[in-house]
């Protein structure tokens, strides 16, 4: 255990001296956080300006505002529960390899490498809801694979965890099933074999449950069914107007016209928008899928904008001040880990599909399949390095896991010899 501990010590001493030395201010999106955890925290409700709103989904303020409510709410306090975050990401992220590689060392590696990935690292003081999605959605699976036939108890509980992901990004709903089919088709499929059906009743029957009274909230306050969040229409509008080019751009930039709509409006008039653009440029929809995955699994650039944003409520260049070294240093750091993660990966996932081949398989299907329905959801949105994030854990997975089987292989044939 000594190879995992050393990597939770790592992780800490960089967070630790990174919270300490860089002083992230809350900007954009991530102010709006902060201030709806703190009218949570006071009682206040889910409210801008006094009117309800589930614009952007409840989960993560939801999260600050229990800590907030007991402890007072303080900026230090939300960087210091996502430094906690980052690093239960790095243990979790053992647990899941452990599992999934028979060779410890995969876990190993994965959780030395995760200790010391720079956006990971950096994501310990920007006040963003990746850190909470991530423990979430590696909990969730970390408890599907300690499922055994009838432990319902494990599934029910890796639903429910599901669950609270979804409160924080929607799209967590479609991660139970991926992840059960990858298990019951391969990776544990003497586990699962006759009861992937009843496994998937448990979990999103507690995922469902789970919901349910943000749900009843959403219907009390806007009238209609909202499935969690209300911004699902401006994101689909931003990966599909005539204008987009696959990032993310303003929705009211986009089409002025939305601007001062009411919630429930907005999002049907933005997911109208873009539908009728798909319809009338289907090519163009499909040209966009390149820069989007471009845009999340390539860039480097998200991290160290946002962890040198240093004045309070106000946006700015970041790297101008007496940090500027060490932002210029980061920064080309930052851009060089993705292509060297993504190289990586690309060479375990070969050398695993040549080895399943060969017999001898070594790659399983849930990291692959964790990937690929990232990927897919990126392309049918937008692309945004911090769509990656969530990934990286089953990215250095991919990259790891094959390569240690074959040292280990090639070690214990020349002991053999």
């Amino acid at each position: 255990m000594w190879p995992l501990a050393l990597a939770l010590g790592v992780a800490v001493a960089v967070r630790v001296w990174w919270v300490a030395t860089v002083d992230t201010q809350p900007v954009t999106d991530f102010a709006w956080y902060f201030d709806r955890a703190v009218s949570l925290a006071a009682g206040e409700g889910y409210h801008v300006d006094g009117a309800p709103t589930a614009y952007w989904p409840v989960g993560y303020p939801g999260f600050l505002a229990v800590f907030f409510s007991l402890f007072g709410p303080s900026l230090w306090l939300a960087k210091t529960l996502n430094l906690g975050l980052t690093v239960v990401s790095v243990w979790i992220s053992w647990l899941v390899a452990r599992r999934l590689f028979p060779n410890p060392w995969a876990a190993h590696l994965t959780a030395l490498g995760l200790a010391l990935y720079p956006s990971w690292v950096a994501y310990s003081s920007i006040l963003a809801s990746e850190p909470l999605f991530t423990v979430l959605t590696l909990g969730g699976t970390a408890l599907l694979l300690a499922y055994r036939p009838r432990q319902w108890l494990w599934l029910g509980s890796a639903g429910a965890v599901f669950g609270l992901a979804t409160l924080v990004r929607p799209q967590a709903v479609v991660l139970p099933a991926v992840v059960l089919l990858c298990l019951a088709w391969y990776d544990q499929r003497e586990v699962f074999r006759g009861s992937a059906w009843k496994a998937a009743l448990w979990v999103y029957g507690a995922l469902a449950v789970t919901l349910v009274p943000w749900t009843v909230r959403n219907f009390e306050s806007f009238g209609h069914f909202v499935f969690v969040s209300t911004n699902g229409g401006d994101n689909l509008l931003i990966g599909h107007h005539p204008a987009s080019f696959g990032k993310y751009a303003s929705p009211t930039k986009l089409a002025p016209e939305i601007d001062g709509m009411r919630e429930i409006e907005r999002d049907k008039a933005s997911r109208q928008k873009a539908i009728e653009a798909i319809r009338a440029d289907p090519a163009r929809s499909l040209r966009l899928i390149g820069p989007k995955l471009k845009a999340t699994f390539l860039s480097g650039t998200d991290a160290p904008y946002w962890a040198f944003q240093t004045k309070p409520r106000e946006l700015i260049v970041p790297g101008m001040d007496s940090q500027r070294p060490l932002f210029l240093w980061f920064s080309s750091v930052s851009k060089e880990v993705p292509t060297m993660l993504l190289v990586l990966s690309a060479s375990g996932a070969i050398l695993g599909l040549v080895r399943l081949v060969l017999g001898a398989p070594t790659l399983p299907a849930t990291p692959l399949g964790v990937l690929l329905v990232t990927a897919g959801l990126v392309s049918l949105f937008f692309g945004n390095p911090r769509f990656a994030y969530p990934v990286v854990p089953f990215l250095l997975m991919i990259g790891i896991g094959p390569w240690v089987a074959l040292a280990s292989r090639l070690t214990a044939g020349s002991r053999s010899s």
